[in-house]
């Protein structure tokens, strides 16, 4: 509601706005930034190794890295790294009766695990409902 998400699934134009629009702070290009304040360091934090991150922060506190530079990085990675799940949720939004079916079967088993769970858990407590 506020605005402040990134849809995963989007197409690659959408994504990359809702990316680029990561508010950042005005430091000049040149000068030095704090990585530890910044929105798009700590997303993309997540999709990083502990090496990969050392370097990021290192492009941060030697200056001349614009955040432009940073979202459009940030947002190759979401694109590349999701792109295989956004091609398999549309292929199964292209077919709702079987993605409804399916998801009927997988409820019954769910179904049925959690009475087979709920039948224990009142076994051990002396419930008799």
């Amino acid at each position: 509601s506020y605005g402040n998400t990134i849809d995963l699934f989007l197409e690659e134009k959408a994504l990359r706005k809702q990316v680029m629009r990561i508010v950042t702070d005005p430091t000049p290009v040149e000068d030095p930034k704090d990585p530890d304040t910044c929105n798009v360091f700590q997303i993309f934090s997540l999709f990083l190794n502990k090496d990969e991150q050392a370097a990021l922060r290192k492009r941060y506190v030697a200056g001349g890295l614009g955040y432009g530079e940073v979202k459009q990085e940030l947002f190759e990675t979401i694109r590349d790294t999701f792109e295989p799940f956004r091609v398999k949720r549309n292929e199964l939004l292209a077919d709702l009766p079987t993605l409804r079916e399916t998801m009927a079967m997988g409820a019954e088993k769910a179904r049925y695990a959690a009475m087979k769970t709920l039948r224990k858990v009142r076994k051990k407590v002396g419930s008799e409902y």
